[in-house]
């Protein structure tokens, strides 16, 4: 007598590759290398943006700061765990605060690269002097 081991149907395999898929490409989103992450303006004012809204604001987003273009890619950035960003529930809406954001380690580590990016280009383009120039 010959025990063979349970097959999987054709249909069954696939849907087991493709989970499999997901999940390694999802582990592979979230173990991203900030060094070879390339953000454009657009996306580098945003992320700023929600650095500050986590630092200052305890991750509240007024969201009249952004527009469209903001909200694509807060969405997409949003699935791929970079951050989260959501909607506050209906009962702790405020006037200027209908969403929220908490940032990555990646997002974190990016954001603190920009601000001193961002010093630096500010610094080198001064238009006043220090007392010691």
């Amino acid at each position: 007598m010959q025990i063979s081991a349970p097959s999987l149907s054709h249909t069954a395999s696939i849907k087991l590759m493709i989970t499999l898929l997901n999940k390694l490409y999802s582990n592979e989103r979230k173990a991203m290398n900030i060094e070879n992450l390339e953000l454009n303006k657009t996306e580098k004012s945003l992320l700023l943006f929600f650095e500050s809204c986590s630092v200052e604001y305890g991750g509240k987003v007024n969201t009249t700061h952004m527009n469209n273009d903001d909200f694509d890619i807060a969405k997409r950035w949003n699935k791929s765990d970079f951050i989260n960003f959501g909607r506050i529930s209906f009962n702790s809406i405020t006037k200027n605060n209908s969403h929220w954001v908490k940032l990555s380690p990646t997002a974190w580590s990016l954001a603190h690269k920009e601000r001193i990016a961002r010093f630096n280009r500010l610094w080198n383009n001064r238009t006043w002097e220090t007392t010691d120039e």
